[in-house]
């Protein structure tokens, strides 16, 4: 596998693989390319974001990860704000090596922590704690929706 920084000549593809990603099962989603669009151009161009592509041996981008660092009290941490292999190649390793690599990279950065959201529900939690990710029982993530 070949790893690259993101950089927005690659939005258009990563779009049109956010959507098949999310809107396939387990998320089953309602992304459209527009909004896919939007989304990664946010991500890509805040303050202190960082990010990485995985393309296979044909150059065809096949995952993604990417997020941003803040300064906390005791540290220099990362949020990853996203992170997918598409879904015909999940399960292969891609998505443990594009996470590795990025973890080292982001150690050499200076990076002391790195978090992130995911869904109890999915089976993401189980991917995420096979490699090393905790729930932090002193935290929780609460949200309101302002429309209702």
């Amino acid at each position: 596998m070949i790893y690259e920084i993101i950089d927005e000549k690659y939005i258009p593809k990563l779009a049109e693989l956010y959507v098949e990603t999310y809107n396939s099962p387990s998320w089953n989603d309602e992304w459209t390319i527009s909004l896919a669009t939007q989304k990664l151009y946010e991500m890509i161009n805040c303050r202190d974001s960082y990010g990485l592509i995985c393309l296979d041996d044909a150059s065809r981008i096949v995952g993604m990860i990417v997020g941003s660092s803040e300064v906390y009290y005791n540290c220099k941490q990362f949020f990853i704000k996203d992170f997918f292999v598409i879904p015909t190649l999940q399960g292969k390793g891609i998505g443990s090596g594009l996470m590795k690599k990025f973890e080292s990279q982001l150690k050499g950065k200076g990076i002391d922590k790195t978090y992130l959201f995911t869904s109890r529900t999915d089976s993401t939690e189980n991917y995420y704690q096979k490699r090393g990710y905790k729930n932090w029982n002193s935290m929780v993530i609460m949200g309101k929706n302002l429309n209702e």
